[in-house]
Formats: C-alpha cells, structure tokens, sequence
C-alpha cells in the first residue's frame, strides 16, 4: 500500500470513530504515523469533553512535529486535565514560538495559579512578542493583578492585525480601567 493510500485510509478511520463517538477508537489514532490524524483527532477529543483522552494526548506533547506539540498543549488546557500544568509549563521552554504560545492559551484555559510564578517569568524573558502577549493574557485570566503594569508595553509591541482580537480588546480594557483609577 502506497503511503498516501495509508494515510488516507487512518484519516477515513479516524473520521469513523469521531463519527461513531468512538472515543477509545481516537484514542488509538492519537498513535498514528500521520500528524493530520494525530492533529485532527486530539481536536476531536478535547471538542467531545473526553477527559480520559488526557495522558493520552500528553504524550503527543512531545511528538516532533510541532503542530502536534501546539494541538496537544491546547486541547490539554480546554480538558482542562488534572496533572497537566507541568506539561504545559514545559512547553513555555519549547524552541518554536507558536508552541509557546499554545502552552501559555492552554494555561489560560487551564486556570490553574500554580502556573503564576512561572508565567511572571517568561514574560520578563520571552523575546517574542506574540508569545509575551499569550503570556499575559494568561496571567489576566488566572488573576494575576502585578500583570496589569506590563500590559502597556506588551500591547504596544502587537502588530495592528491583533488589535482585532478579542483578548486584545480585553487586555486594553484592564490597561484603559487602571488608567482611569
């Protein structure tokens, strides 16, 4: 079987158990060759609430494509799985910035404060400016108030396409009520 032909065919698998609501069936994708099937199918989950998928899915944070690594990170947030906070503490340590910043939104979504200190200190180091600012919005939504004297800088730095964002306009809105106050 041709390569292609096998990867369409885990695909069309993987699309079956979502469809059936097969939730051990996409636990076992998560180990296909394919990072699509692995990508789509750790989406699946975390989109069906399915908890038990969690260690499961924390082992794709270490997979070498970082799109994997990225999805992982983020569905392991929206799980919002016990014992993930470390996984995603570590990927604020990852060499690709789009990684980082899916560790720090699956912080956020996490909501666990153990995450603070660590988060304090990626924004005073991080040099990219994407992921200072997932860095921040994640520290304002786990309810750190010393943030709020960095958000200025930090939304200065944004280029004008982020501007549109919803945590943008959240982020400007703390810094506008501090101002005010």
């Amino acid at each position: 079987m041709s390569r292609r032909s096998q990867a369409n065919e885990e695909f069309l698998r993987a699309r079956q158990h979502e469809a059936d609501g097969n939730i051990p069936g996409l636990i076992s994708d998560l180990s296909s060759e394919e990072s699509l099937v692995r990508e789509h199918v750790a989406r699946v989950l975390a989109r069906l609430g399915a908890a038990e998928a969690a260690p499961h899915i924390a082992k794709l944070v270490d997979d070498p494509v970082k799109s994997v690594r990225m999805t992982a990170l983020m569905t392991l947030g929206e799980l919002k799985a016990n014992g993930v906070t470390e996984l995603l503490l570590r990927g604020l340590d990852d060499p690709v910035p789009t990684v980082r910043m899916a560790a720090a939104d699956g912080l956020a979504d996490l909501r666990d404060p153990s995450a603070i200190p660590r988060l304090r200190e990626v924004l005073a180091t991080e040099r990219d400016r994407e992921v200072r600012f997932c860095v921040a919005y994640a520290l304002v939504e786990l309810g750190d108030k010393e943030v709020v004297d960095d958000l200025p800088e930090v939304l200065r730095a944004m280029p004008w396409r982020m501007h549109l964002s919803s945590e943008w306009k959240e982020l400007k809105r703390i810094v506008e009520a501090q101002s005010a106050s």
